[in-house]
């Protein structure tokens, strides 16, 4: 399970909160306190959910080694360069291993998502 850095920083915390919300908004189409459905690919294309992944990993590791940009400045400061863009390798690692582990999960459901079209396809 993925989680944000406690910061006792509120402008930090409200930026972060900010950007997991926007994406969180945009792939469920309503409301951020609305749940998540099951099968995502019934409103998305697997290259939108795709997109989101990518988003979602800049905001995560953003929010634990920011840049310095939007907000982070100060946070950013207390890190050298050299160490933040190695921590941001590292986390970049983390969640491509995350996404690794869960690929079998991923080509099943891709492959019930499109025998569904295909079937859909062939009643019209």
């Amino acid at each position: 399970q993925l989680s944000t850095p406690k910061t006792c920083c509120l402008n930090s915390a409200l930026h972060c909160w900010q950007r997991f919300a926007e994406i969180q908004t945009e792939i469920k189409g309503g409301t951020w306190s609305e749940r998540v459905g099951r099968n995502l690919l019934n409103r998305h294309s697997p290259a939108e959910l795709a997109d989101h992944w990518g988003r979602v990993c800049e905001a995560y590791v953003d929010a634990w080694a920011p840049r310095g940009e939007d907000g982070n400045a100060q946070q950013a400061s207390k890190l050298q360069r050299p160490l933040r863009e190695g921590i941001r390798e590292a986390l970049m690692a983390r969640l491509q291993q995350y996404a690794e582990d869960n690929a079998c999960h991923r080509e099943r459901m891709l492959r019930c998502w499109n025998a569904q079209r295909m079937s859909t396809e062939d009643r019209l």
